[in-house]
């Protein structure tokens, strides 16, 4: 009994040092997303791509993410950050590609991101529009959530990443609730078996003890948790 005790004891005991080692290592964490929200109007697609400073400087070797804020600094890289964009978004009607121009680029200094503004000319409202976009390629867990909206409502959503770089997006019919929840609750099943922070959360609650029950509606109830902060985070509901 006692060796067991003490076997049991060691092995938390590695355990727990491995936690905290790994736990600092994967302290910083996060998940990077994009946004890009289209407005379909009777003579052309208005998309806006909200991106973070980051991510943005990424390609601009001698310009750091602070200096994209800075007006002059940002006018300067105007052209090339809306190259950069357009290279890696591309819009299709009936298999034509739309040609793309920047109207406006403005900084979020509160959320240090940038927010581009682009125009796509049509002749008339498509019934279907095939979106192909990976914004940041340099970084595979990179998200860009496509939000379509008519008018003033959200009617579909969509979310681009990894391999997952291409969705056709219909645009006479609204997105379902059911749908969009169902994304969500995906993609917070997803985020927990990505995130080694979270396999370690998982494994801690192992180590603690207690029933394989309990265990599970902890998991759940973390994972909708996650859920519920995408869609909020999506929505702009509340800024993390």
């Amino acid at each position: 009994m006692f060796c067991r005790k003490t076997g049991l004891r060691g092995i938390r005991s590695l355990a727990g040092v491995a936690f905290i080692f790994l736990a600092r290592a994967t302290w910083a964490h996060s998940e990077p997303t994009s946004f890009l929200d289209l407005h379909p109007t009777a003579e052309r697609l208005e998309a806006v791509v909200t991106a973070s400073t980051t991510d943005l400087a990424h390609d601009l070797p001698e310009v750091e993410p602070g200096m994209l804020l800075q007006p002059e600094i940002l006018q300067q890289q105007r052209a090339i950050l809306a190259g950069n964009i357009l290279a890696r978004l591309r819009i299709e009607v009936d298999g034509i590609p739309l040609t793309g121009q920047l109207l406006t680029i403005k900084p979020v200094p509160d959320r240090q991101d940038l927010r581009l503004k682009f125009q796509f000319q049509w002749s008339r409202v498509p019934s279907k529009i095939v979106i192909q976009a990976r914004l940041f390629p340099y970084d595979p867990r990179h998200k860009t959530f496509v939000n379509v909206y008519r008018g003033d409502d959200l009617t579909r959503q969509e979310i681009l990443e990894g391999d997952h770089t291409a969705i056709a997006v219909p645009l006479a019919a609204a997105q379902s609730t059911g749908a969009v929840v169902r994304q969500f609750l995906y993609e917070g099943v997803h985020h927990i078996f990505i995130g080694p922070d979270h396999i370690l959360f998982i494994v801690g609650l192992l180590l603690l003890g207690g029933t394989l029950r309990r265990l599970f509606t902890i998991i759940t109830a973390f994972t909708v948790a996650h859920s519920i902060t995408l869609g909020l985070a999506t929505f702009e509901v509340v800024n993390p």
